[in-house]
């Protein structure tokens, strides 16, 4: 079976996290690690910043009959037990195979937003961390590798001399243009 494409959208933070440990769950009943085919799914509601793109290798198979069920098997869940309406593939924790990072897209932060330097600055450090599509786990609550966001760096010598000046139109940024910057990076080209 030839690997498919499958989308996870989170925040800039948590998608940093997934990144550097290696690892992807969540806070759901089971821990389980959730996708989508669709690199918008789950919405935007949840202020949801960017689209992980992973390829899927291993096993799949209908939703299961016990929840939680055998890890390393990608499971379609559907909406509300009706097969008709797939709401989202899982992964079950103690996955280890099959599931490689490929890139990220659909990186989407208001100009206002009060972090938006500091966002700016780790997607930065997550297109290093993507290059060569690492191998993603769906770990064990015990065998979590909690990691944080790197800190934005403090503004070096010019910066802070040039920012200093009176009058200083050089200060406009991003956050007072008033627009909305829609960012799109990848690690590689995504279909």
């Amino acid at each position: 079976m030839s690997p498919i494409t499958i989308y996870h959208r989170n925040t800039i933070f948590s998608a940093y996290k997934i990144c550097r440990s290696g690892q992807i769950w969540s806070n759901d009943g089971y821990n389980q690690a959730n996708f989508h085919e669709e690199k918008f799914g789950g919405g935007s509601i949840c202020g949801n910043e960017i689209t992980l793109a992973f390829e899927w290798s291993g096993q799949q198979a209908l939703s299961p009959e016990k929840w939680p069920a055998n890890p390393n098997v990608l499971y379609r869940a559907p909406w509300d037990g009706n097969k008709s309406k797939l709401w989202s593939l899982v992964l079950f924790p103690g996955t280890t195979i099959g599931l490689k990072l490929v890139g990220f897209c659909h990186v989407t932060i208001p100009a206002d937003d009060e972090d938006f330097k500091h966002k700016h600055h780790v997607l930065s450090e997550m297109a290093k961390l993507v290059v060569g599509c690492p191998t993603i786990v769906v770990p064990k609550a015990a065998e979590r590798n909690l990691v944080s966001c790197p800190q934005l760096p403090k503004p070096g010598l010019w910066e802070r001399l040039v920012l200093s000046l009176p009058n200083n139109r050089v200060k406009r940024d991003a956050r007072t243009s008033g627009s909305l910057r829609s960012w799109r990076l990848h690690a590689r080209p995504l279909p």
